[in-house]
């Protein structure tokens, strides 16, 4: 029977670590919010069928790149398309939202690039950002300890009531045989 409260025990303390992980990640101030790289438009004015490109240079294969964009009037409407190394075109949006956002993973290494295309017939004007953010990176990365932390104390609980459970029918058993 020691050895299934040990499991229960240390299940327990490891689920008790995984809800402190979370608990603490999530205080103000514990996750600095520190871009590794940025590119804005501020207020650009974009005529009828013309576009607006912004560049992030030499990105890193695996980031997670933030895109957010708005357009004024925001009624007009637009598509925006992002291109990768190569010119590859990754993603194209008609966002209806305004204000629009989304991210991707970055996949290969270099030049990542957001061109946003009036498609209405007046000029707007438009404020973009694509940014890769360490905070983004370090979130996820807690957020997998967390689970990690958790799921392997309730496996370690559930382990050890099962032991528990098994060796105190077994005890009973022994009881009542002699």
């Amino acid at each position: 029977m020691k050895n299934s409260f040990a499991s229960l025990i240390i299940g327990g303390a490891i689920l008790i670590s995984g809800l402190a992980v979370a608990w603490v990640s999530n205080l103000p101030g514990t996750v600095k919010e520190v871009p590794k790289s940025i590119s804005l438009i501020n207020g650009t004015a974009i005529e009828p069928n013309l576009s607006k490109a912004l560049t992030l240079e030499n990105v890193t294969t695996g980031n997670v790149l933030l895109v957010t964009m708005s357009i004024n009037p925001s009624d007009i409407p637009f598509e925006a398309e992002i291109r990768g190394p190569s010119e590859n075109l990754l993603s194209l949006f008609s966002p209806v939202e305004n204000p629009f956002a989304t991210t991707i993973v970055t996949q290969s290494s270099g030049d990542y690039t957001l061109i946003i295309t009036n498609i209405g017939s007046q000029p707007a004007s438009v404020n973009a950002g694509m940014i890769i953010s360490e905070a983004v990176i370090s979130g996820l990365v807690i957020l997998e300890l967390t689970l990690v932390l958790v799921i392997t104390g309730i496996g370690f609980l559930i382990f050890g009531g099962i032991r528990f459970a098994l060796q105190r029918k077994k005890a009973e058993r022994k009881q009542t045989s002699n």
